[in-house]
């Protein structure tokens, strides 16, 4: 089943060193991360439901965790405030700046967008994922030869 090949190969790279900023997350949030990234977002949040956060920056991932899912579900607005309740707890949350970007894009709001894809890419070395999203608005604003460029520029 294509599902779960990629459920099983999203819980293998979740819980290696090379995701979410290396750091370990408890098995609960690991495997929501998995479920979402699988779209799997009812499982995803069965899994949250008994994740106990027991730092501000659990509490963060728990709360970009639920924004990744209103995203998903197409619903950027309650995403939104999901992932402001997560730098709220943690200010410099790479991956909750760049779901803000991304909720904004599904809203139209560009010029959003791109002001927290630049404080994005002040925190990280992690351009590709910026380029990706501002490609995505130059696409969207009509810029498709701006679009590659960003893409075979980073």
């Amino acid at each position: 089943d294509y599902k779960k090949t990629i459920f099983l190969m999203l819980i293998f790279i979740s819980t290696s060193a090379f995701s979410y900023n290396l750091i370990t997350l408890p098995s609960h949030l690991s495997s929501a991360h998995a479920y979402i990234d699988a779209q799997m977002y009812k499982n995803a949040v069965q899994s949250l439901k008994k994740f106990d956060p027991k730092s501000d920056a659990q509490v963060a991932e728990l709360n970009y965790a639920l924004g990744k899912i209103y995203l998903g579900i197409d619903q950027p607005q309650k995403a939104i405030s999901y992932f402001e309740n997560s730098l709220s707890d943690a200010p410099n949350h790479y991956q909750s700046i760049l779901g803000l970007a991304q909720a904004q894009i599904k809203l139209g709001e560009i010029k959003e967008a791109k002001r927290y894809l630049a404080k994005a890419s002040k925190l990280t070395d992690a351009s590709l994922e910026v380029a990706y999203h501002e490609a995505v608005i130059e696409e969207l604003t009509g810029n498709s030869n701006l679009a590659d460029q960003r893409l075979l520029l980073s």
